[in-house]
């Protein structure tokens, strides 16, 4: 259940995960497009498990598509100039936010999810693959959870605890 923030399941934090870093991916793209562009305003992440049918996904196959979506992310941002990283866009509820801006909320939210990730694997959450536990039985959900905590979070340690959803 998504209602609950901590009680999601393992899959679907790893989903959100994914989706989320599509949704920085774009931000990138529309400012780096040119000019100070004006950027879609948020969406509750919370709500994207029930709205997305998360439970019904594979986190084996999730995690690989995050890690897939960071790659070239991580890629894109090693290869800008660093005058770049000031370019910005104007969110629509907080205003200018730089690239800069935007890969500290990265990271905010990396370790956000993983450490809600962390609970949820420690037995805070059920997965829909198996009732009785996380695991879904045969630990891929479980092996997918330790992956994406070691998953890269760029700029680690910049970004404070204040910082809103992506």
């Amino acid at each position: 259940g998504a209602e609950a923030g901590d009680a999601l399941a393992p899959t679907e934090i790893v989903c959100i995960l994914r989706d989320a870093e599509q949704l920085f991916a774009d931000r990138f793209a529309i400012i780096l497009a040119g000019g100070e562009p004006q950027l879609p305003p948020s969406t509750s992440p919370d709500r994207w498990p029930e709205e997305r049918a998360y439970l019904s996904e594979d986190a084996v196959e999730a995690l690989a598509a995050f890690r897939q979506r960071r790659a070239a992310t991580l890629a894109q941002l090693q290869g800008l100039p660093a005058a770049d990283w000031q370019r910005a866009g104007v969110h629509p509820q907080r205003g200018r936010l730089s690239i800069d801006d935007l890969v500290a909320m990265m990271a905010w939210h990396d370790e956000h999810r993983v450490a809600q990730l962390t609970r949820s694997l420690s037995g805070g959450a059920r997965d829909a693959a198996d009732p009785g536990g996380p695991d879904g039985g045969d630990g891929r959900v479980r092996e997918a959870g330790r992956a994406a905590r070691g998953a890269p979070a760029s700029h680690r340690g910049r970004a404070g605890r204040g910082h809103p959803r992506p």
